[in-house]
């Protein structure tokens, strides 16, 4: 009996490692396309004062609209109204703690808070 418990137990572990190895072949294929990709320089500027920063959450058609708004054109996964002291951020709000996409435009979106605007 202890044996079949042994061996069950090692059965309850594959797929948790197969599992591991997926994720472990994913990160590394998309670190591989990642450094693929062609990034843009960002310039760095340091800050000496505060900044008064709000997010506003929306759907990702609000987003656009609100843009459109502004008189940016096309569809926006997420864009910034800033000046000297206060940024605004509309962005869609993240599904998860880990949504890393809607995350990351939050982060692109206060280094124009921060840095202005650097797109060429």
């Amino acid at each position: 009996m202890h044996r079949q418990t042994a061996l069950t137990m090692r059965q309850q572990h594959v797929p948790f490692i197969i599992d591991w190895v997926r994720f472990c072949l994913l990160g590394m294929l998309v670190s591989i396309i990642g450094a693929c990709v062609t990034q843009q320089t960002i310039p760095t500027q340091s800050i000496t004062q505060r900044m008064v920063l709000t997010v506003h959450w929306a759907e990702p058609w609000e987003v656009t609209e609100k843009a459109h708004g502004y008189g940016y054109g096309g569809q926006k996964a997420g864009f910034a109204i800033f000046g000297p002291t206060t940024c605004h951020i509309y962005a869609p709000k993240p599904r998860h703690a880990d949504d890393h996409k809607w995350f990351s435009v939050v982060g692109h979106e206060i280094l124009h808070c921060t840095d202005g605007n650097w797109h060429e």
